[in-house]
């Protein structure tokens, strides 16, 4: 009779930081070369480690011992706690670091495809009616009281208004 030895505590620990270091490279390769926002990056960081954290509980210590099924069991778990952004956000995520695993040649399959993502109620845009519009306008001119920044002050606002840019781009314009 063969005995199988199970890893030891330090070993499955190690198993971790190595998980956890193919997590961050990822997040590394989002900043450096998608370009992506730290707010993003800092999301993603967020929904993986959850991740990581499921996978823990569970004695999972390698990404290539992940399987399909293990991810639906996750996002069941989360399906108890958290409504169906949360869960496409999560899924989304998890998704993303195994396409990059394929990317890069760390995985052969990706445990992922064939896994749908919970349906999202999508907000309807709430436009700002036009005498609010013009409103915040008249408030711009008159704020600037003769000072030169008033053709930058209605620029900022009427991009702003008229291209429904996030806040965090605006500010990021030089």
């Amino acid at each position: 009779m063969k005995t199988t030895l199970k890893p030891t505590s330090k070993k499955r620990k190690n198993d971790r930081r190595g998980m956890k270091s193919k997590v961050n490279e990822f997040l590394t390769w989002l900043e450096l070369e998608k370009g992506r926002q730290p707010r993003t990056i800092e999301a993603y960081r967020y929904e993986l480690d959850r991740f990581l954290s499921y996978f823990d509980e569970k004695g999972i210590d390698s990404w290539e011992a992940v399987t399909k099924s293990d991810i639906r069991k996750y996002l069941g778990q989360l399906a108890g706690t958290n409504n169906n952004n949360s869960r496409a956000r999560a899924l989304s995520s998890i998704k993303s670091i195994f396409n990059f695993f394929l990317r890069e040649e760390y995985l052969q399959t990706n445990p992922t495809f064939g896994i749908d993502s919970p349906k999202i109620k999508r907000k309807e845009p709430n436009p700002l009616p036009e005498e609010k519009y013009k409103k915040l306008i008249r408030t711009v001119k008159d704020y600037s009281n003769g000072r030169t920044v008033t053709s930058r002050d209605l620029a900022i606002v009427t991009l702003f208004l008229g291209t429904g840019i996030r806040l965090s781009e605006l500010q990021s314009l030089d």
